[in-house]
């Protein structure tokens, strides 16, 4: 009990001081929040709005020990430079995407989502179809310095991570020892490995259109901004698809004036569940509430996932729950 009490003090004293999570890179002049995985251009908002768990005092004392930083932040024509076949090293604290690069002549395109890439293919070069895209683009690690609004989005080709695994997203300058674990094992990695992933991971590609073919199918008769990742994720779209969705919602509909013991159940519901649910969205990091708020699968969205500022639409939106 001792120890957790210590352990629970020392994380909340790292917290305040700033010590591991805020990250000043001189050579962007970018001060980098790790906790959300992006860099700050205002710090006492960012604090106060992301941070509300630390107290006025330890704001005060991050704010006045950051404040003579250089904070001009990253020149895109110097991130520009860095390209698939020129790649520089991770930034510590940015998550590392993995993404897709354009290989056409000249295009310099970079993006995490397959979906944009092919509307990229479509629109810039004229090209459509899977096998007539095979050899134009090649896989890569994406970081960038910012999650929003839109335009401030730039990505960077940056270096594998050693080590860093097959999910799409990783933090740079974490994960040391699964970094070492996963680098013994690639030295036992023969060529005929490498291409049975290329082949697994072209097959993959290709299953995943087809996927997202059949979504747009079953999606048709639901209005976009409900086809989230979370909603996807749920399998409800599947699940409802060709059901009689009026008299669902009927029997979904929140309590009437007269029905008083619902009322009171449905309160004590959200007090027990919904209400602690939202509240730890708080803790989640920025960037993977943005990427539920998408209805695209490697998108993130300008705003991100959690309750809806109007209570009729909240209430709503929990019955869907």
């Amino acid at each position: 009990m001792a120890g957790g009490e210590s352990a629970s003090q020392a994380e909340g004293t790292e917290l305040s001081s700033g010590e591991g999570w805020l990250l000043y890179n001189e050579e962007h002049q970018s001060l980098i929040c790790a906790f959300h995985g992006y860099a700050v251009r205002n710090l006492e908002g960012h604090l106060r709005d992301r941070h509300p768990d630390i107290d006025h005092r330890a704001r005060s004392d991050l704010i006045r020990r950051h404040r003579d930083l250089q904070l001009q932040g990253p020149k895109e024509d110097r991130l520009a430079l860095y390209g698939p076949s020129n790649p520089t090293q991770p930034i510590e604290g940015l998550p590392i995407h993995r993404g897709f690069a354009c290989t056409w002549s000249a295009c310099k395109h970079l993006t995490p989502s397959w979906k944009c890439l092919r509307v990229h293919f479509n629109d810039e070069h004229g090209v459509k179809g899977a096998k007539a895209r095979e050899g134009l683009w090649t896989d890569v690690r994406l970081q960038t310095f910012f999650t929003g609004p839109k335009r401030a989005i730039f990505y960077f080709c940056v270096s594998p991570p050693v080590g860093g695994g097959s999910g799409d997203v990783a933090l740079a300058g974490k994960g040391r020892r699964r970094a070492r674990m996963a680098t013994m094992a690639d030295k036992h990695q023969t060529p005929s490995e490498d291409q049975a992933i290329a082949n697994i991971t072209k097959g993959w590609i290709l299953q995943k259109e087809e996927q997202e073919e059949m979504q747009k199918v079953m999606e048709e008769g639901i209005l976009r901004h409900e086809t989230t990742n979370w909603l996807k994720r749920t399998g409800w779209p599947a699940h409802f698809s060709g059901r009689n969705l009026a008299d669902i919602q009927a029997r979904s509909r929140m309590p009437g004036r007269d029905d008083h013991e619902l009322q009171r159940m449905v309160a004590v519901l959200d007090r027990l569940f919904f209400d602690r649910c939202i509240g730890g969205l708080k803790s989640m990091p920025l960037m993977t509430r943005l990427l539920l708020a998408s209805p695209h699968p490697h998108d993130a969205h300008s705003r991100p996932f959690g309750p809806l500022q109007e209570k009729t639409s909240m209430d709503r939106y929990l019955i869907y729950v």
